[in-house]
């Protein structure tokens, strides 16, 4: 049986209690913000749905960005490089409607303009300007590593 803490019940934390709580909430930056931040600043609208070559660009992103993907862990005795965190982002992402594979042969993966700038208003202000220039550094070579 599960037994509510008495703290986390709203009406017997203060109000100061609440609003830390939620400014702590607020500015939590989760993998799944760092990769719809990234998406983000795609300039192409679709990328190949091939999921090799998605983990495979990450597993590479990783490499040059460790500090910022550093929770991205890689399988390396599998095929590929696999991350079963980056798997549950992108099937999040795509539940949430961030991206979509309404192609008929889903093997693209679209994100529309709407949702960029959805991101753009209510994500990217969680993270702070040099964090914001990496993740559209990651963005910009994870498209080039996509489409090459």
């Amino acid at each position: 049986m599960y037994v509510a803490n008495a703290e986390l019940r709203s009406a017997q934390m203060d109000e100061n209690r609440k609003k830390e709580l939620l400014q702590r909430l607020i500015r939590t930056k989760t993998p799944d913000d760092k990769v719809a931040a990234m998406f983000s600043f795609l300039e192409k609208n679709e990328i190949p749905l091939d999921s090799e070559k998605i983990h495979r660009a990450f597993y590479k992103l990783k490499e040059k960005y460790p500090g910022i993907l550093e929770e991205f862990v890689f399988s390396r005795n599998d095929i590929y490089p696999f991350s079963s965190l980056l798997e549950r982002i992108l099937f999040r992402l795509q539940n949430s409607g961030v991206i979509s594979t309404v192609n008929p042969d889903f093997k693209r993966c679209m994100i529309s303009d709407e949702s960029k700038n959805h991101i753009r208003e209510h994500i990217l202000p969680i993270f702070q300007d040099e964090e914001k220039h990496k993740l559209e550094e990651i963005g910009k070579m994870f498209e080039q590593l996509m489409t090459t």
